[in-house]
């Protein structure tokens, strides 16, 4: 059968063995177990790798790319908060309904 590009690059991923390492680490009980159990979170709670779904390849890769860009190291923050400032000025944050973060 042949695939298309898009169905190429569709393809699920596996990601058992990455979600295991970050299981483990977010039961421990040290700095890096913490990032594990935000970023966890992260993804399930406050929508946010819910929402890299709804975006199309290229804004998935983008997302992906800043992610990677904010792990560090980076040499200011400014880039990253002058986005959130404009987002938060035209929608204000709200409060999650399951875990009572912002969104």
């Amino acid at each position: 059968m042949n695939t298309t590009i898009f169905q190429r690059m569709r393809r699920e991923r596996d990601a058992t063995a990455a979600l295991e390492l970050l299981r483990i680490t977010a039961l421990g009980d040290t700095g890096g177990s913490r990032a594990a159990r935000n970023i966890l979170r992260w993804l399930w709670c406050s929508h946010g790798g819910i929402e890299l779904r709804v975006l199309d390849y290229t804004r998935q890769a983008a997302a992906l790319e800043v992610m990677a860009w904010w792990a560090g190291p980076v040499q200011s923050d400014a880039p990253l908060q002058a986005v959130i400032n404009q987002i938060n000025e035209k929608w204000p944050a709200e409060e999650c309904p399951m875990c009572g973060g912002r969104l």
